[in-house]
């Protein structure tokens, strides 16, 4: 059995990160500190020994389970950052890719402590590891609640030619083509205005999707805490219009989206720019050597017709797709 130790200052723990294939941005000490910041929870750094031997580590996050009922009324603003740094609502753990397993070996071994860890403190929890760590699961002694559920993961390792060759000709390449006739132009997320003009799209995009949008100091805390370890953002522009946008963080090589985000102008005239921004995210990984390009969840089974919608679209890029298993207790 191996032993789980908790380190409350880990100064080699993103290094350790950087020497596993597993390494993701959910892992890192800065997306500890912005998550507990914003969402007020607890970061729970665990390594996993045998002997002095480190084989694995896992970040998790204790964290206030707010009503969404509450979420609605207040937003995402100051009122609910003040809830969620009081102590009136039930806490759970969850934890995203992980754990990150250095030496496959000891895979079992790390599942089963981690088990009798979570048991042993009676946690609610909801984890989920890496899609590309493959076969990782709970012994079924725990007889810990399951789902299946998958990501499209482009190979950024192959060269643009192979993955223009993936591509769906009929949709995807065609509508960069349209998008760059049309006159979309990509640029990078650098200046606090930039930052603002994301937010004010991200808004209204969110409200016209019937979504709770994030705050602008949400977003302009994740860029900038992110920013040192691999986080930025890309904007489509039609003119001086903004169209679309994607935040990315390629930690480890390991692109991860998030926040995409379109403009009614984009829909009605038809300029995808979605497809020419994540071109460029290909084109941007693979010139700086990124390894994979992680184009998020997609449900696996009894999808509606707008859960189909998001994955055709990702399937279209020619990735491969990953199926992995969510946990809760």
């Amino acid at each position: 059995m191996l032993t789980i130790k908790t380190d409350n200052l880990p100064t080699d723990w993103n290094q350790n990160l950087l020497n596993s294939p597993f390494g993701t941005i959910f892992q890192t000490k800065e997306h500890a500190a912005y998550l507990k910041s914003r969402l007020g929870s607890n970061p729970i750094f665990l390594k996993f020994f045998d002997h002095d031997n480190l084989v694995a580590q896992l970040l998790a996050f204790n964290t206030p389970r707010i009503n969404g009922k509450i979420t609605k009324i207040f937003g995402r603003g100051k009122i609910y950052s003040l809830l969620k740094s009081v102590n009136l609502f039930p806490r759970y753990l969850h934890w995203s890719y992980g754990p990150v397993i250095f030496d496959s070996f000891y895979k079992n071994s790390v599942f089963e402590t981690l088990g009798n860890f979570l048991s042993s403190k009676k946690y609610s929890f909801l984890g989920s590891p890496h899609p590309l760590d493959s076969n990782s699961s709970f012994p079924s002694k725990f007889n810990f609640n399951e789902n299946r559920n998958g990501t499209f993961i482009i190979d950024l390792k192959n060269s643009i030619e192979e993955i223009t060759k993936n591509c769906d000709k009929r949709s995807t390449l065609k509508n960069i083509k349209r998008s760059k006739t049309h006159g979309v132009v990509i640029t990078e997320i650098k200046s606090d205005d930039d930052i603002l003009q994301y937010y004010k799209l991200q808004k209204q995009s969110r409200i016209n999707n019937n979504l709770i949008p994030y705050s602008f100091e949400d977003i302009e805390e994740g860029l900038k805490t992110s920013k040192p370890i691999g986080g930025t953002g890309f904007l489509a522009w039609l003119g001086d219009k903004l169209t679309g946008g994607i935040i990315i963080n390629s930690f480890n090589g390991y692109i991860v989206q998030s926040g995409s985000i379109r403009s009614e102008l984009d829909s009605s005239e038809k300029l995808h720019s979605q497809d020419l921004l994540k071109w460029h995210i290909i084109e941007w990984g693979i010139k700086n050597k990124c390894k994979f390009y992680d184009l998020a969840g997609i449900k696996l089974t009894d999808r509606s017709s707008k859960e189909e919608g998001i994955f055709m679209h990702k399937k279209k890029w020619g990735g491969k797709l990953y199926e992995y298993s969510t946990f809760k207790n």
